[in-house]
């Protein structure tokens, strides 16, 4: 219970962090957006008023939209390598046998096909609730979740998300 408490805490301490992370990342990696990339310089296309990490990416109709609503898995192997989470105990096979108890409900769970799949989509509470999984995984040694959660956000997540290489 006290534990549980401490987790939800640093979730609601660092939402607004996780998620412009969240939203960082959910841009899309498409061949127009690499496009885009190049075309912008290799910078985030952004308009007055929005945040820094929020990307915009332009539409079939050449409108820029806002994708911030799923993020694929290939994205999320990308947040954690950017943020030095694989090790030699927790790869990226791991991680998404990790994603494969995140949403218990999907019935495409026990396909092996779909474990591995890059383009599977995560929403936010998904995102999130691996977050907690993977720091739980990772930092073992520490006693409890909300300490291996707090240790993954400041020894990994904040100072290496978002960071453009």
């Amino acid at each position: 219970e006290a534990e549980l408490v401490k987790v939800k805490n640093l979730i609601v301490q660092y939402m607004s962090e996780l998620k412009q992370i969240f939203r960082y990342y959910s841009q899309p990696s498409s061949p127009e957006d690499r496009t885009m990339k190049a075309v912008s310089g290799g910078q985030r296309v952004s308009t007055p008023g929005s945040s820094s990490l929020i990307r915009l990416t332009e539409n079939q109709e050449g409108t820029l939209v806002e994708n911030a609503f799923a993020m694929s898995m290939l994205d999320f192997w990308k947040f954690a390598k950017d943020c030095r989470i694989p090790d030699p105990r927790l790869t990226l096979a791991e991680i998404d046998r990790v994603f494969m108890l995140v949403d218990r409900n999907n019935q495409e769970r026990n396909d092996l096909a779909s474990i591995h799949n890059p383009q599977k989509k995560l929403v936010y509470r998904h995102f999130l609730e691996g977050v907690v999984r993977l720091a739980d995984f990772k930092y073992k040694d520490l006693k409890g979740t909300g300490d291996r959660l707090c240790h993954c956000l400041y020894q990994n997540i904040l100072p290496f998300a978002c960071q453009d290489k």
